[in-house]
């Protein structure tokens, strides 16, 4: 199965260490204990609250943040001790290139820009893409070309991996083979959007109304993070 997976973590924790204006020190958990597969071919979305880990855990799997404990694999290669091997093997675009295409572009539109961004985490050929809420700020119609962008990069190499950390539900309804939601730093549950709205959902105002497609997602996230909704058959 190993041969397999594109991305594999076990007990993966980072922890800052924070100093008051006292000089008290007291400890920040980023990630807890973070355990998760992802196969080759897969689109994978992390959800969560922002401060929930999903940028962090991004920034460990592309070998620019260590991890304070547990491992993590990124096209077979640990990030620690083959860094430079994952950073080859490795495409990152995040909502934080934005600015410096903008200078570099200025006379550009938003979702050029972005997209921009997007082509240049391409530009190493790359086994597995990092998206950092790629389509964040754009219009629906700049949004759905760049979601119709990475669906199809994905799909011209079945090998080709994505892991996309996104608030965006419709987005992660659409594209992501599984998701994984995270809480605080910790992992709540792994499973396809499918799977998590069949599972979770809100109690229905009338007996013949039910929320569908990305609402049920929202509605699944929300539960699972302890937002509301009703685990369904309880």
């Amino acid at each position: 199965m190993t041969g397999h997976l594109a991305v594999e973590t076990e007990r993966l924790r980072r922890v800052y260490t924070t100093r008051a204006a006292t000089g008290r020190a007291s400890k920040l958990v980023v990630l807890d204990d973070v355990t998760l597969s992802v196969c080759r071919g897969e689109l994978f979305g992390l959800l969560g609250v922002n401060g929930a880990g999903k940028s962090t855990l991004l920034q460990v799997l592309a070998a620019q943040l260590r991890p304070t404990s547990g491992t993590a694999k990124v096209a077979g290669f640990d990030v620690c001790r083959y860094a430079s091997h994952v950073r080859r093997h490795v495409g990152v675009v995040c909502v934080a290139d934005g600015p410096v295409v903008r200078l570099r572009a200025p006379e550009l539109s938003s979702g050029q820009r972005q997209r921009l961004s997007l082509e240049r985490g391409f530009a190493s050929r790359p086994k597995v893409l990092l998206l950092d809420q790629p389509t964040l700020g754009l219009d629906c119609s700049a949004s759905r070309e760049m979601r119709g962008f990475i669906r199809r990069w994905l799909h011209e190499d079945d090998t080709r991996t994505v892991v996309m950390a996104t608030n965006d539900m419709g987005e992660a309804n659409e594209l992501c083979d599984r998701v994984a939601v995270l809480d605080g730093g910790r992992l709540v549950t792994c499973d396809t959007p499918a799977a998590l709205k069949d599972r979770w959902h809100p109690e229905p105002l009338r007996p013949d109304t039910r929320v569908h497609g990305a609402a049920a997602l929202e509605a699944a996230f929300l539960a699972l993070v302890g937002r509301g909704a009703v685990l369904a058959g309880t």
